[in-house]
């Protein structure tokens, strides 16, 4: 198969892409704005470098293409609400000229990794499930909804497949601890460095967190997925509270974390927890991997980046 992933230096993107790389007959086509990704140069990856809002004729990117990934946002939830307007625009023109290139390129599947964490809001009783309404506090909330619709469009105008996954909060190897998503791989970063955690509130917020192997086994198994369902949570099902990922990986790396408590902020969610009995229905339990091991093979992977960095992660 051939697939084209939007948004593969991120995250979720790069650890994607090698595992989609790792099966030979596969070819992958990694999107991303961010300048040359590397891929240990596998010879069935290559790398397009561009400006997603700034697509203006993605036919040819598509060219070929069986399964698109769509994991970009233009805005970030701890970064959000700063420019409204903005933030639930910016992807609504240049994401309906894409899906009209996918439509005519007869691309088979859209996946689309929205936001549960936030399209649900804090008005309804956790744990979330895919039937209840979407309610988001923040812009970016708003924009994956907006997407969401969007892929229901063209599926019922052009019949274009798609699958959404509304991700709990991933973390582990590959996400960057100096970034403003990903709390437990930040925090498992300064109880290694003995740097001073920032707690936004009293450490009372309410999230699910998955390791992030656990996402993309899951992510993959939707690529030949021709079910009832259009829309699945994707989490661990499990609330763990800011002071429970404390006290987690304190227990886990046997050290003390320094903590420095901050006001709150009012585009938080307080308490988010996803219902994942959908998921585990159609493809069995989705976070096989323990919250405690995957802190500690975490933690593994960022001693090695520091000692290959000359004790800076990079």
């Amino acid at each position: 198969m051939k697939f084209l992933v939007l948004g593969a230096s991120g995250f979720i993107g790069k650890n994607l892409v090698r595992s989609l790389a790792l099966e030979q007959d596969n070819t992958v086509v990694a999107f991303s704005r961010k300048g040359q990704v590397e891929f240990a140069d596998r010879n069935n990856i290559s790398v397009v470098n561009g400006d997603f809002l700034k697509l203006s004729s993605p036919w040819k990117l598509l060219e070929g293409v069986d399964v698109v990934y769509y994991l970009i946002a233009t805005s970030k939830p701890s970064c959000t609400n700063l420019d409204i307007a903005a933030e639930m625009t910016d992807l609504v023109r240049p994401t309906d000229v894409f899906l009209r290139a996918c439509v005519d390129q007869g691309v088979s599947k859209v996946i689309f990794i929205s936001s549960g964490g936030t399209v649900y809001g804090k008005d309804q009783t956790p744990p979330f499930n895919e039937l209840m309404r979407e309610q988001p506090i923040n812009a970016y909330g708003i924009q994956k909804v907006q997407i969401e619709k969007m892929l229901y469009l063209y599926n019922y105008l052009y019949g274009l497949d798609y699958n959404i996954v509304r991700l709990a909060n991933p973390f582990g190897p590959g996400q960057d601890p100096a970034g403003n998503l990903g709390v437990v791989t930040t925090f498992i970063y300064k109880a290694i460095t003995g740097e001073e955690a920032i707690v936004y509130g009293n450490g009372d917020i309410v999230r699910d967190y998955i390791y992030i192997d656990d996402v993309i086994r899951s992510l993959r198994k939707l690529e030949l997925y021709s079910g009832e369902y259009r829309l699945f949570n994707l989490g661990s099902g499990s609330p763990r509270s800011i002071i429970d990922i404390i006290q987690s990986i304190e227990h886990a790396l046997s050290t003390r974390l320094s903590i420095k408590y901050v006001d709150g902020r009012k585009s938080d969610v307080p308490v988010n927890y996803l219902d994942v009995s959908r998921f585990t229905s159609c493809f069995g339990y989705p976070a096989s991997t323990s919250f405690e091991k995957g802190i500690s093979l975490t933690a593994e992977y960022l001693r090695n980046q520091t000692v290959k960095q000359g004790g800076l992660y990079e």
